[in-house]
């Protein structure tokens, strides 16, 4: 079992490849639906990567309120029984309307389009985008000079290489009592 951050969340480590892939596959699905927003987003609310015509913090929030909605539509589900949980949300607005659907355990979509987009078509594309995505997560086992994505973590987590971490900053930014 992953363990929490002190803020509650879990780590998160993309290799430079791996975010690369997902940018690219996120801004392909926003140019070819004509959607407002399509955004991968973890079950705390974090915004992976996104590509739309949202300023940062709209996105940031709608992010954090999917999370919300995802994790509350999953307790709705387990009360009803249904063991696999609800994986795709759909709000119809006037204008706007929303998609959400899971990609692996930890992560969603949320796509925000109008009227110039149709349902059907966002849910179809919305499958392939959501293997490209799969792919390129699931694919993170190595960086660019071959070491495992668990190495990686494992070695960021080490007490001596944060305390080393801590010192060069310091050293770059100037002590702690200077700021």
């Amino acid at each position: 079992m992953t363990e929490l951050l002190p803020d509650g969340t879990k780590p998160i480590s993309l290799s430079r490849e791996q975010f690369s892939a997902i940018e690219q596959s996120l801004k392909n699905f926003y140019r070819k639906t004509k959607c407002g927003v399509v955004m991968l987003s973890d079950e705390s609310g974090l915004a992976v990567a996104q590509s739309g015509r949202l300023d940062a913090a709209k996105m940031a929030l709608l992010s954090t309120l999917a999370a919300g909605n995802y994790a509350a539509t999953a307790q709705m589900a387990n009360l009803v029984s249904e063991a696999t949980g609800f994986d795709k949300q759909y709000h119809e607005g006037r204008e706007n309307s929303i998609y959400i659907t899971g990609v692996l355990q930890t992560f969603f979509l949320v796509i925000v389009f109008g009227k110039e987009s149709t349902f059907a078509m966002i849910r179809v594309l919305a499958e392939k985008l959501i293997e490209e995505l799969r792919t390129a997560l699931e694919l993170g086992g190595a960086d660019a000079s071959g070491t495992p994505a668990s190495e990686i973590r494992m070695h960021l987590e080490q007490q001596d290489f944060q305390e080393e971490l801590s010192s060069r900053l310091d050293s770059i930014l100037g002590s702690k009592g200077n700021v």
